[in-house]
């Protein structure tokens, strides 16, 4: 990347992108600038819908050099970019070192336990609370269906037989 500042249009800070052509994709539909980090022999890495490719190192075994590389770009730009991330190794990485990356980036990411508990799935499936669930609507049309089984029971019978 050049030394000079990296200007996306006025109110449209960049978009730093952890993750595949999806949702590069989803992001340049709505006209938001890209750069992302994925590595080269990924699709996205070479994708015309990224202005920047940056460079990457795998957040399990070099975290530092990927963040360093995030960081050099996030310096490089003239408002603070927003990073979106798609993967459990992204995930992890930015619940990890949120505080760092909080410096640099806008991001949202659950609690750190909840990321570890949701991400490990031996953690998962001993996992006693409830998943939080929304209130939905029920229109009296619907009221003769069965409700499906939750995604955690699912989870818990496929673990309990081995799948």
């Amino acid at each position: 990347m050049s030394d000079a500042r990296a200007n996306p249009p006025p109110g449209r800070p960049f978009a730093c992108v952890l993750g595949d052509t999806d949702l590069l994709r989803a992001l340049r539909l709505a006209r938001v600038p890209c750069a992302v980090a994925e590595p080269p022999d990924e699709p996205a890495h070479y994708s015309r819908l990224a202005r920047y490719s940056l460079a990457w190192a795998d957040p399990k075994e070099q975290p530092d050099l990927l963040l360093r590389s995030l960081e050099q770009f996030a310096a490089s730009t003239a408002a603070q970019p927003v990073l979106f991330y798609d993967e459990d190794r992204y995930v992890i990485l930015i619940s990890r070192e949120r505080d760092r990356l909080a410096r640099h980036f806008r991001f949202v990411v659950p609690s750190r336990e909840l990321v570890e508990d949701v991400v490990d799935k031996s953690r998962f499936v001993a996992w006693d609370d409830p998943l939080p669930l929304l209130r939905a609507f029920v229109h009296r049309r619907w009221l003769h269906l069965r409700p499906r089984p939750s995604p955690r029971r699912v989870v818990k019978q496929t673990a309990r037989i081995g799948v």
